[in-house]
């Protein structure tokens, strides 16, 4: 038998650089949704090209509105190739929200669902910036189908569900579905640019809480909702961007949501 060995990982890593020369380059992005086909195609939505952002007193240095990812991208990893498709050509409902940062997203693998939630963004007049109240659902093995095969914005728009409500109004959180209830954790909700602090042109609110809800699957409407808060004076519960995955509860075998 193989020796096991205490407190080692049962596994290994290795990472494999892929080389595209003579490809054109692939995009640079960050802060975006990513979810991989049945096929292995990789499907990137929003995010931002501008990088790290400035925490400048100018606002306008901070968030750059064109360096908002307008684009939807559907990747080979094998090859290089990859197709995109630029959502300025959606609606301004649809293509504001698409084109944010820090969206909560889940992918249900069973019925290939996607839904994208909130996100922190330029409105679609590119005057203020917001943390979006949308709820958006898509297959997604329909919307990469479509993207590679170039199809106009009408056909694919029709295969994109959204609707809004504020309770959801929520950036740099993250998005789980256990035993048929989505679970959003954490995040803030922030109004207005992102500048150094001091000034009352923006308002910032985490959401110390996780919001616990039921979706119709058709309308998207929220049937049931309720949250989670915590009291300990240290909030634990006073955080954005983190790294929260889905896990098992070893003692149990139950599925799990870990905040590290």
């Amino acid at each position: 038998p193989k020796k096991v060995e205490a407190n080692a990982l049962p596994y290994n890593l290795e990472f494999e650089a892929q080389s595209d020369s003579g490809k054109q380059a692939l995009p640079c992005l960050q802060s975006y949704v990513c979810a991989m086909s049945k096929d292995g195609y990789l499907l990137l939505i929003g995010g931002r090209r501008q990088g790290l952002h400035t925490f400048e007193g100018y606002p306008a240095n901070n968030f750059i509105a064109d360096s908002s990812n307008n684009f939807i991208y559907v990747i080979n990893p094998q090859t290089g190739d990859f197709w995109s498709f630029n959502v300025d050509s959606l609606s301004p409902d649809l293509s504001a929200p698409l084109q944010s940062t820090n969206q909560e997203f889940y992918h249900d693998r069973l019925t290939d669902q996607c839904y994208l939630i909130g996100g922190y963004g330029w409105n679609a007049e590119k005057t203020n910036m917001l943390t979006f109240n949308t709820i958006i659902s898509f297959k997604l093995e329909e919307l990469v189908t479509l993207i590679k095969a170039n199809q106009p914005a009408k056909k694919i728009a029709n295969y994109i569900e959204i609707t809004n409500d504020d309770r959801i109004a929520v950036t740099g959180g993250s998005l789980f579905n256990l035993n048929s209830r989505f679970y959003l954790v954490f995040g803030q909700n922030f109004t207005g640019q992102y500048r150094a602090f001091g000034g009352s042109d923006f308002k910032q609110k985490y959401t110390q809480e996780v919001k616990v809800f039921t979706l119709d699957p058709h309308s998207l409407k929220i049937l049931s909702y309720g949250a989670t808060t915590n009291s300990d004076p240290d909030k634990p519960f006073h955080r954005r961007d983190g790294n929260i995955s889905a896990g098992m509860d070893p003692a149990t075998g139950r599925p799990s949501i870990a905040a590290f």
